[in-house]
């Protein structure tokens, strides 16, 4: 794929092809699995509560809405021209991203509603999966809780997330143009390899255990307290709908996350 479908492909997916570089941090999904409180989705540590929340999903990857899609047809012969087929390569990339890396099944066949949504991105110009992205990742956190071994969510998004809280950034980072410059994948690459980085769940279990609110960088230096969505007109809740089903979504609870006093 050339330079220039891959600038495509970023319009329509922003900046999460860039997880494709990263290697997932199994010791620690499966340590913040035991924190995991499922009926209000939501992590409980030392005394404090967190969750990842929509706007740092978007603001992590830096997605974008598409601005529109030319309509191409739905018949493949050999008589419907280079930009076409390069149109139709386009939406199987997408496909088989989002199945392999954002929606994945343990039985690793690839879910024919990801066609459907890939159909959207591609037409629409106020489209996003950020909320399905963060509702499949809490059903898995669940999921595992209750024994299942794999992890059918975006396991790297939800570790990008963990981490950037723990760790104590001494330089402001912003995405916009780290992320873009694969600085930020570098650095996360970095981090991962560290030789001080915790190794095994136990390890990891011990340190979660112990760790208190004052070890958190609560807020990203890049967030905007401006931009928000924390409940709806009639609830202190929203529900979020997920690729396969719908969950419960309460950032009222981790206000600090979003730049607010609690």
């Amino acid at each position: 794929m050339g330079i220039c479908e891959q600038e495509k492909i970023k319009d329509h997916l922003g900046h999460f092809v860039n997880i494709m570089e990263m290697n997932p941090g199994r010791d620690l999904i499966q340590a913040l699995v035991h924190f995991w409180d499922p009926n209000n989705n939501i992590f409980h540590f030392n005394g404090f509560e967190m969750t990842p929340t929509l706007e740092e999903l978007a603001g992590y990857t830096r997605y974008r809405c598409p601005g529109g899609f030319s309509k191409h047809g739905k018949k493949l012969d050999n008589k419907i021209g280079y930009k076409a087929w390069q149109s139709h390569g386009r939406r199987a990339f997408l496909v088989a991203f989002l199945e392999t890396m954002v929606f994945p099944r343990h039985d690793k066949n690839i879910d024919i509603r990801l066609s459907s949504i890939v159909t959207a991105l591609l037409r629409g110009k106020d489209v996003t999966i950020i909320p399905m992205v963060l509702s499949d990742i809490y059903r898995a956190l669940t999921k595992c809780q209750k024994g299942k071994d794999f992890f059918e969510g975006c396991n790297i998004i939800l570790q990008i997330w963990f981490l950037e809280h723990l760790l104590y950034h001494p330089v402001c980072i912003n995405f916009g143009v780290h992320f873009h410059n694969n600085e930020f994948t570098d650095r996360f690459k970095d981090v991962i390899v560290d030789s001080s980085f915790l190794e095994g769940v136990k390890s990891w279990r011990r340190h979660l255990h112990k760790f208190t609110s004052s070890e958190i960088t609560w807020k990203c230096h890049w967030f905007s307290p401006k931009e928000i969505i924390y409940r709806s007109y009639h609830h202190s809740f929203l529900i979020l709908m997920g690729l396969r089903g719908f969950q419960l979504y309460v950032p009222m609870r981790v206000l600090r996350q979003l730049g607010k006093n609690r």
